[in-house]
């Protein structure tokens, strides 16, 4: 199906007001592209944030074979129940769309986020992907290439237009890649150093001339699993897309695959005292606020110091999320993003923290288990033989001492920390980006502690995505 003599693409710095619209409608399939560009609407790169939510290198990309107002008209298939279009089995009622956000120079962070309406046709089990207990025989990132990745429930002609649409944005961002310039307008430093990394990925040399080649590389974030196995993976098709493997993943696996986790904030369970049964109840935010609040005080009952909430502030802090997290986590994005943190007392160094990224996801959630490094100098089983009872028992007294310490440092996790921070963090920050109350998390398939803790707040797999 061609589409070149009627598509209509759009490219432009900021996102209308219409496009927020229209994807609003095709919650929550939409949400990853919805909240980047939400972000880039309210976060202003004229503000003082460290992570603006544009530069001048941003781009909002449409493609659809009906023009962006025609789409947001009141239309059939465009209204919603429960999160699907109304109108999906009205063959030749649906409209289709692609939308993207781009913005190169972020590398190494994420690039680009893309969504077509194909993505709200798909059908997924989430019971072939999550395990209560461990893995099972389709949990592992091997076993998500299964005949689920590809299954949608549109007719093979519509399914060709969306890929289509998104064949659209991939080939514009090729011409965005291709027109970078070789040197960052009012970027930091440390920007420009990775913007130098990044002309291999642009197929530059290092004078910025472009390199032969299958053409530039794109780092695509959240990019649903029907897309990857249509547009990347499709050997019947050539391939359309080629497709490279990140430095995160591993050397012994063919790809890493994410579940979304949803959550609605209203319906947060944040208390593990809390019957299980509640965590599909639609509890009031004030309500579930009190039973938040009633839990961290008494995990700050138990500690000698106390425990209070705060956010990520300074450069220490950041080296601290730094150093927790493989990913390459940029200073200034780290410092400007929405963030929660627990603190080990009033100016105390942080113990748990969480974030909301770019796309409105629950990001680097970490509580802390720190050892005493002196302990290690005075293990229990320790026998000096100091020739005065005095020093002995001054250091059988360090040893207590240095025993406490470690046990009440140990005591971080176990606590109901990690669920707090998820919690408070969503309720607190997703409001930041929209009033629809959706809230997110990408879980790799084999992180079993993380798709536990997104189980018990009590959040549910909506897909499959990759980065």
């Amino acid at each position: 199906m061609s589409l070149s003599t009627e598509l209509h693409l759009l490219d432009t710095p900021l996102p209308s007001p219409s496009l927020l619209t229209l994807l609003s409608n095709h919650l929550p399939y939409s949400l990853p592209v919805l909240r980047r560009l939400q972000y880039a609407a309210n976060f202003s790169s004229d503000s003082d944030n460290n992570a603006p939510g544009t530069t001048p290198y941003s781009h909002v990309l449409f493609a659809s074979r009906h023009s962006l107002e025609d789409l947001v008209q009141p239309f059939g298939s465009e209204s919603q129940t429960d999160g699907k279009p109304n109108g999906q089995a009205a063959v030749g009622k649906r409209r289709h769309f692609a939308a993207a956000f781009v913005d190169l120079s972020r590398f190494p962070e994420t690039q680009a986020w893309v969504y077509s309406t194909l993505e709200d046709h798909c059908f997924f089990d989430p019971g072939a992907s999550t395990a209560v207990d461990g893995p099972t025989a389709a949990t592992t990132s091997k076993d998500a290439f299964g005949p689920q990745s590809q299954s949608h429930s549109l007719p093979e002609e519509e399914a060709q237009e969306c890929d289509e649409l998104m064949l659209s944005l991939l080939r514009r961002m090729r011409t965005i890649a291709l027109q970078m310039p070789l040197v960052l307008e009012n970027a930091s430093e440390q920007r420009q150093k990775n913007w130098a990394e990044a002309r291999e990925y642009l197929c530059m040399d290092a004078a910025g001339n472009k390199n032969e080649g299958p053409g530039p590389k794109v780092m695509i974030g959240s990019l649903a699993e029907i897309h990857r196995h249509r547009l990347f993976l499709d050997k019947d098709k050539g391939g359309r897309v080629h497709m490279h493997k990140t430095a995160n993943i591993p050397e012994e696996i063919e790809w890493e695959v994410c579940q979304k986790w949803l959550f609605r904030t209203e319906a947060l369970v944040s208390s593990s005292s809390l019957s299980s049964s509640l965590s599909s109840s639609l509890l009031s935010s004030e309500k579930e606020g009190e039973k938040e609040g009633g839990k961290l005080e008494r995990v700050m009952r138990e500690e000698e110091e106390g425990l209070v909430w705060d956010r990520v502030r300074t450069k220490e802090d950041v080296r601290l999320v730094q150093s927790r997290t493989s990913i390459k986590r940029q200073e200034d994005t780290l410092l400007g993003l929405p963030s929660v943190a627990v603190r080990d007392g009033e100016g105390g160094s942080m113990v748990a923290w969480g974030f909301m990224a770019f796309d409105g996801t629950l990001m680097t959630l970490h509580v802390e288990v720190r050892f005493s490094f002196p302990f290690f100098l005075f293990p229990h089983n320790c026998h000096c033989r100091t020739g005065e009872g005095g020093e002995r028992k001054k250091e059988r007294k360090r040893e207590r001492k240095l025993t406490r310490t470690k046990q009440k440092q140990e005591q971080y996790r176990g606590k109901g920390l990690a669920k707090a921070v998820a919690c408070k963090v969503m309720r607190d920050h997703v409001k930041d980006y929209g009033d629809d109350g959706w809230g997110a998390a990408d879980v790799f398939l084999e992180n079993y502690r993380s798709q536990g803790v997104c189980r018990s707040i009590g959040g549910r797999v909506g897909w499959l995505l990759s980065w």
